[in-house]
């Protein structure tokens, strides 16, 4: 009773619903007419699916209804094993690799291996993080090591690195982060203090070597205006204008007077750009969420599930379970109408000089990218996801990470890199230490995504990144600019200064690769010049994507931190945000929320992260949360969260139903009260 059967676009365009006699959800019909389908067990439970692309899944399950085997296309199959409690505790993968997991007695995840090493964590009373230690998971290998220090508030006050960094944080008596001091590896040091208005907003920063930010807001909260200068030099200088959707109108850059215009279609996704020389930039797209860059959408042509064929330059060729593996300007190489190939079809197409070639590990990650030139870059990752070591021309380039940042890199010679030997008892050891050299330092505002500065050499560099998190710009130790960019609207560089991969870093949790010029992200790749992922998402229909490849529909609003959640509401929401009183959340950021299941409450409620926190009363009517003068933004992912349903605004109403500690708070602060 009640089910939506179907549900109608501003464009007429309509998805339809599909249940079966128990209301349970059977086929969905996109849009296109493409259908996904689901098979159930008498339980009611997923035994099958089948994607739009018509590409099928079948699921193995206990007794307690948990997937103990994955079967997919061409004999590629995934594995679980479970601890007596429930939890994963180890994923094989028909490609010869595994993961493994360990726990503690509550349940807090205590080490995560794979082939490539071994990850560690501990922690204090409060569920906190206080060490994560990432080796090779041999004797011999001393690894690398993340130390963190916490108040009595729960703030983390200091986070070191076996490798030499130090980053400090100062609190205001708000919880408010108010003050950075980091030192890296190689001596450079390196402060930043942050000035806040009467409600929280940051309203200056004011970096080493006297570089200075300001930022001015409208009463939604919205930046109207950032400039950033040295004590020579006038920088970063822009005006922003809004719509009365609260979407980006135009900006101006109040140095050359250059004027950038946005423009979107019917249901709010970005379609259009002029920049400020004339050019027009299109973004088009069509009733699925396909994007095109021409107006007329004629210069692509997608396939079933949002899979680009081709465009002007290329075809883009599949492996069977939907991962780019040939990008060639070689026109007609299949004759398949989804451009999948294969080597056990027999269909499989050689690289040859000009194209790119992919290749992927069992669990989905990038292996591989032979390059139009012939030279390969290789990538490999932890047990979570996090890229540990990118492989080229001879050279190792490594990665440490804190949590869910990259915080160091460094790089040396191949020949180099420490090697397995077998001792005379026959343990495999590992046999000399890995080199360090060009160390690099990345620091980031405490619970940011957002890089502030770069350390190496001896020299500090200040990173001043727009209202997104965007780098935009970088000042030496001397107050001069050595980088610079803007972005176009698929998140592209414009109008760039300096070398290209002096910042690595793009949209929110994005990494560009030089070699490729794939912007690596967390648990995908995305290619900025097609506004595409490489790869379906690897949480299916949970990450709410029109299409599977799909990233954000609006580059100048809306991330994706780590190449799982388009915008909207997936069935885990990943990150949500609660508001709640001055108490409350002075209580929260010490101890976060201990799940009773006996509570009457049930759990705490959260929203969608797009409720901007300003304006209590307008909040209020929206979610209906009461005292709404603080809020936090929390990390649900692994955790039990169920949709309630909406809330008489129309936002979704989550119930968190699990624990949670302090290192789930992604973000937290004021709400503004304009």
């Amino acid at each position: 009773m009640g089910d939506i059967l179907q549900r109608e676009g501003e464009d007429g365009s309509v998805l339809r619903f599909a249940y079966d006699r128990m209301d349970r959800l059977r086929m969905l019909t996109n849009e296109h007419g493409e259908e996904y389908t689901f098979d159930r067990n008498l339980r009611g439970e997923i035994i099958g699916e089948t994607g739009f692309d018509r590409m099928h899944r079948r699921y193995m399950r206990d007794r307690s209804g948990r997937v103990i085997r994955e079967e997919r296309a061409g004999g590629r199959w995934t594995e679980y094993e479970y601890d007596q409690r429930g939890r994963l505790t180890r994923s094989s993968f028909s490609d010869g690799t595994i993961e493994a997991f360990s726990y503690d007695v509550l349940g807090r995840l205590t080490e995560a291996r794979n082939t490539t090493g071994s990850v560690s964590m501990a922690y204090d009373e409060g569920g906190r993080v206080v060490k994560e230690c990432f080796s090779g998971g041999l004797p011999g290998d001393k690894g690398t090591t993340v130390e963190n220090i916490y108040d009595d508030l729960g703030n983390r006050i200091e986070t070191r690195t076996s490798l030499g960094s130090v980053v400090q944080n100062s609190f205001d008596e708000d919880g408010l982060l108010s003050r950075v001091a980091a030192a890296g590896g190689g001596g450079e040091s390196w402060e930043e203090k942050i000035v806040r208005d009467s409600e929280g907003l940051k309203i200056e920063k004011i970096f080493s070597g006297g570089i200075r930010m300001t930022r001015t807001y409208d009463a939604y909260g919205n930046v109207i205006s950032q400039k950033s200068r040295s004590l020579h030099q006038d920088g970063y200088d822009r005006r922003y204008a809004w719509n009365a959707s609260g979407r980006l109108q135009s900006v101006i850059d109040g140095i050359t007077g250059g004027k950038t215009a946005y423009a979107y279609d019917a249901v709010g996704s970005l379609m259009s750009a002029r920049y400020e020389d004339g050019t027009d930039d299109y973004r088009m797209p069509d009733s699925v969420g396909n994007v095109f860059r021409s107006r007329d959408r004629r210069d692509r042509e997608y396939g079933k599930g949002g899979r680009i064929l081709r465009d002007r330059h290329y075809d883009f060729l599949y492996d069977v379970e939907g991962n780019l593996i040939l990008k060639t300007p070689r026109r007609g190489l299949t004759q398949h109408p989804n451009h999948e190939v294969s080597e056990d079809s027999g269909t499989h197409i050689a690289w040859q000089t000009g194209d790119y070639a992919y290749e992927w590990y069992g669990n989905g990650m990038l292996k591989e990218v032979r390059l139009p030139y012939g030279k390969t870059v290789r990538f490999e990752y932890d047990a979570l996801g996090r890229r540990t070591a990118k492989l080229f021309n001879g050279h190792v380039f490594r990665y440490l990470w804190d949590g869910n940042v990259m915080v160091q890199e460094w790089q040396y010679e191949e020949k180099d890199r420490p090697q397995h030997s077998i001792d005379e008892f026959g343990r495999i050891r590992m046999q000399g230490e890995e080199p360090v050299y060009n160390l690099v330092t990345w620091v980031y505002e405490e619970g940011s995504y957002v890089p502030v500065a770069k350390l190496q050499n001896g020299e500090r560099y200040t990173i001043i990144s727009d209202y997104m998190g965007r780098p935009v710009e970088a000042y030496n130790s001397y107050g001069n600019v050595v980088w610079q960019a803007d972005y176009d609207i698929y998140g592209d560089l414009r109008n760039r200064k300096g070398i290209r991969d002096f910042i690595p870093f793009r949209q929110l949790g994005q990494y560009e690769d030089n070699e490729t010029r794939l912007y690596y992200n967390r648990f995908r790749y995305y290619d900025p010049r097609i506004g595409n992922y490489i790869s379906q998402d690897p949480i299916r229909l949970a990450g709410n994507n029109p299409t599977l490849y799909g990233y954000v529909e609006d580059c100048n609003e809306y991330v994706d931190l780590f190449g799982l959640n388009f915008n909207g509401i997936p069935q885990n929401p990943g990150i949500v945000r609660r508001f709640m009183s001055k108490a409350e959340y002075k209580d929260f950021k010490k101890n976060g929320f201990k799940y009773d299941p006996k509570d009457t409450r049930g759990g705490i409620s959260a929203t969608s992260t797009k409720i901007k926190p300003q304006n209590p009363d307008a909040i209020k009517k929206s979610t209906g949360a009461l005292g709404a003068d603080y809020f936090v933004d929390i990390d649900t992912k692994g955790k039990d969260v169920v949709l309630k349903g909406k809330t008489k605004g129309g936002v979704p109403d989550w119930k968190i139903k699990d624990n949670v500690s302090k290192t789930d708070i992604v973000s937290s602060g004021k709400v503004c009260k304009g």
